[in-house]
This record gives C-alpha cells, structure tokens and sequence, in this order.
C-alpha cells in the first residue's frame, strides 16, 4: 500500500510540476506579445518641436510657416546677480527695444507688431520668420545697445547693459 502511495504522490508532483511550467510559458509568451506591442520610444525633443510647429501653424495672423519666438534676458553689465527672494535683481526692466532689420520679419497678429513684451524675467516677441535679428535697447540710465538675436533654441541668451556715466565736465579755462 505504501508503495501505491509513494506512486501516487510521484505521479501528483510530476502533474503539479507540468503545470508551473505551462504558467512559465504562457506568462513568457504574454511579456514577449506586450514588448512586441508597445509603442517605440520617441525623442521628447523632437516630439515638442512638432507640437510647437503644429500649434505655431494655427496662430492668429501666422502665414503657415509657423512661429519663432525671439528671446532674451537683459542684464545690468555689472554682472552682480543680486538675488532677494529668488529674484534676480540685476534684471532690467523697462528697456525700450526696436528692431532694425523689420523688412526681414513679419511678427504679432497683425505682421507688423516689433514690439518686445517683458515675460517672467525675459523679453519676448513672435515672429513668422527665423533668422537673425538686429536690435536696438535702450533704457534710462544706460548706454544704448546695438546687437542681434536669433530665435529661441533651447536657451535663452542673456544681454548686458552697461551703465551710462556721463563725461565730466569741461575745464575751467585759465585765468
């Protein structure tokens, strides 16, 4: 009888042992069937500048070739970033910025708007068209600035003003 049972307990392990098997197998299959499935990577890059070219396309005013944001951050020359409660002090504020090469560009709603707007620390304008653009800065206080920008890359330059010191004054004549 002990024989029988010993039979039996073999014959029950062997069935139990085919079946973790079997489960092995089908869970290896559903893994190899989900990694056949999934979607590829994409580069997020990439990705992101299709969904600005996209909705650059569908801007008010824009001619269809999408949009290019011009941008920048104006600085005192000094370069001393004096920092008070995360904000960054030697950030200029209120510069008046004209662009010089306008025939170049079509920007804003209307395809004639050249006007820099201040945005979280930066200033900004929108444009149709992508390539290098001539400014003009000035501001109070400074030396007027004559450079360029591109349009917007992945980083946003920053551009120094430096402070205006007036001339001293004329000698007096010798008596």
């Amino acid at each position: 009888m002990q024989h029988n049972h010993a039979r039996l307990l073999f014959v029950l392990s062997i069935f139990l042992l085919a079946l973790v098997v079997v489960d092995f197998v089908r869970i290896g299959d559903k893994v190899a069937s989900r990694n056949n499935t999934s979607n590829p990577k994409v580069n997020l890059t990439e990705k992101v500048n299709e969904i600005g070219a996209v909705l650059g396309d569908v801007l008010p005013g824009s001619t269809g070739g999408g949009s290019y944001y011009y941008k920048f951050y104006l600085k005192d020359q000094t370069g001393v970033a004096l920092t008070t409660q995360s904000v960054d002090a030697s950030l200029i504020k209120g510069a008046t910025i004209t662009v010089s090469n306008k025939s170049y560009f079509t920007c804003g709603d209307t395809g004639s708007n050249y006007t820099f707007a201040e945005v979280d620390g930066f200033y900004k304008l929108i444009c149709n068209e992508a390539g290098t653009m001539n400014i003009r800065i000035s501001k109070s206080g400074y030396s007027t600035k004559n450079t360029s920008v591109v349009y917007y890359q992945g980083e946003i330059p920053t551009i120094y003003l430096s402070r205006y010191v007036a001339p001293p004054p004329p000698l007096a004549p010798p008596q």
